[in-house]
């Protein structure tokens, strides 16, 4: 598949940001914007298969490839059950009630989105086929010789490391360009940087070079894997 066909997805404020290397566009579904787009692959930060257990194989083995401290950017995947709760402590005790462990403030603000995803999975068997789970983080190290990045991405240092991996792999304009094209209410910085990273890894799978944790991935109920490429 050529490259050119291929996208990077994050959220973000407006609801989704996509990179690809003709462009970046934001939307505020989720479906529209790929029907929109068409993309033949599709990297998304989101997670897709939700199993029983807050912590799936594949979260764990992304903490353990990044370490300290940036593993604990893999945050704990809400289980499937806590996809009914429309509050907090609804969603806390729905999770708690299948693996006895409540969800963080962070992990429910997820909620909305990881539930648009799991919608638009289960309705599109075009979208199942090509949108692929990954971790910016995760591309980031890959990017940068499978060296984690240790610096935040909230800090300068940590912003400008990202951006020069950018620069490296899809030239210095790339950044600047998608910046000055999108407005920051709708994607901060981190958005777009972390979208250019899910595109890294969408090309990797195009060219059939990605890792897949774990391989193979196992499934969840709805037979969605549980995975996290790069």
């Amino acid at each position: 598949m050529n490259i050119r066909q291929v996208t990077g997805v994050d959220g973000c404020p407006a609801g989704w940001v996509a990179v690809s290397r003709h462009g970046v566009w934001v939307g505020s579904e989720l479906g529209v914007l790929l029907d929109r787009l068409a993309p033949g692959i599709v990297a998304l930060d989101m997670p897709i298969g939700l199993g029983c257990d807050p912590s799936r194989g594949c979260d764990t083995a992304a903490r353990r490839l990044l370490g300290r401290p940036r593993g604990s950017s893999v945050f704990p995947t809400p289980t499937r059950a806590a996809l009914a709760g429309r509050s907090h402590a609804r969603a806390g005790d729905l999770n708690a009630a299948v693996c006895g462990k409540r969800i963080s403030v962070q992990a429910f603000n997820l909620l909305p989105k990881i539930r648009e995803v799991d919608r638009l999975l289960a309705e599109s068997a075009r979208w199942r086929d090509a949108v692929f789970e990954t971790h910016p983080e995760v591309s980031f190290a890959c990017m940068n010789n499978d060296t984690p990045v240790v610096a935040s991405k909230k800090t300068p240092a940590g912003r400008a490391q990202r951006q020069a991996l950018i620069a490296a792999v899809f030239g210095p304009h790339a950044f600047p360009a998608a910046r000055a094209s999108i407005a920051r209410a709708d994607a901060a910085d981190d958005d777009l940087a972390d979208a250019f990273a899910c595109l890294f890894t969408a090309e990797r799978i195009a060219a059939r070079r990605h890792v897949t944790l774990p391989d193979p991935p196992p499934l969840d109920v709805c037979g969605l894997p549980m995975r996290i490429c790069y």
